[in-house]
């Protein structure tokens, strides 16, 4: 086939033709893009409908993590706590340690938890009565678990004090105050101990007062205190480590929340006392 018949087989620009062959053309190509023109509406709104749904149930997911690894260094805080508890007790005649009494300079009064008269919190801490026990007291003694800004210091009685911790120790029923003017007190000895399994030695902690709540380094049942003192840690239980150094999550019960903190009490099975297990006082035993 000659040039000019290839020429000849394809329809002339004017010919009816070439203008049906156009026309088929974008009529295709309009079907195209109505296929690719995106998502409705509708699409739309359930594709947002999902998203969200992935969004709460990842940040709920994300939240129960958390929660549960701050719980898990709470649990260690508090084993660190009981282990140094009876790394004191090796080192004076077997006895637990004191709700309070004077450095060895006798200038400034210790707590368990801190020692008074010092600006800087890391020196507090490393200066109460359990301090020289605990490797880096000022982190072990902050419970993650407990949304407080610990950078305050306060003022009292025997002078500057810092916040920055979440444990309370079971000092007045641990311990038995020798001597009134001085504040000082001597711990029981372990061995005096009716049931160290079921006898609260540490627990996380807070009390609520008209400014908001705030630490509380001390610990009664239920009978002696009336305020609620325990704090939960999942809004249910709170941690409790046992004079025997074991550490666990208790059920609480009388509870109430106070600026999303939720405080109560705790008590052993059949509404026994879980914080007074000895027999008296221990003399010179």
């Amino acid at each position: 086939m000659l040039y000019h018949d290839y020429h000849d087989a394809f329809p002339k620009e004017d010919s009816p033709e070439l203008n049906m062959a156009e026309r088929a053309l974008n009529m295709k190509n309009i079907q195209l893009f109505r296929k690719k023109r995106g998502f409705t509406l509708i699409e739309m709104l359930v594709v947002i409908a999902i998203l969200s749904l992935l969004i709460v149930v990842t940040g709920s997911a994300v939240s129960r993590s958390l929660q549960k690894s701050k719980i898990t260094v709470s649990f260690s805080n508090l084993r660190q706590l009981g282990v140094a508890a009876f790394a004191y007790a090796a080192e004076h005649r077997g006895r637990l340690v004191p709700h309070a009494m004077n450095d060895a300079s006798g200038s400034k009064q210790q707590e368990w938890i801190y020692a008074y008269g010092y600006d800087d919190p890391r020196e507090a801490f490393e200066n109460g009565i359990l301090g020289p026990y605990l490797g880096q007291a000022e982190k072990v003694v902050q419970d993650p678990t407990f949304d407080y800004d610990g950078s305050k210091i306060l003022s009292g009685p025997f002078g500057t004090y810092p916040t920055g911790y979440g444990y309370g120790y079971n000092g007045f029923y641990l311990s038995t105050k020798v001597d009134n003017h001085l504040g000082i007190w001597r711990g029981y000895g372990v061995d005096t101990i009716v049931s160290p399994a079921s006898t609260v030695m540490f627990t996380t902690s807070a009390q609520s007062t008209s400014s908001g709540v705030h630490p509380y380094e001390n610990v009664w049942d239920a009978d002696r205190l009336a305020k609620r003192v325990i704090r939960a840690v999942d809004g249910k239980h709170a941690l409790v480590c046992w004079v025997s150094g074991n550490v666990s999550k208790v059920a609480m019960i009388r509870t109430r929340e106070y600026d999303n903190t939720v405080l109560g009490h705790i008590e052993g099975e059949d509404g026994e006392n879980i914080f007074d297990r000895f027999p008296g006082d221990t003399g010179d035993q």
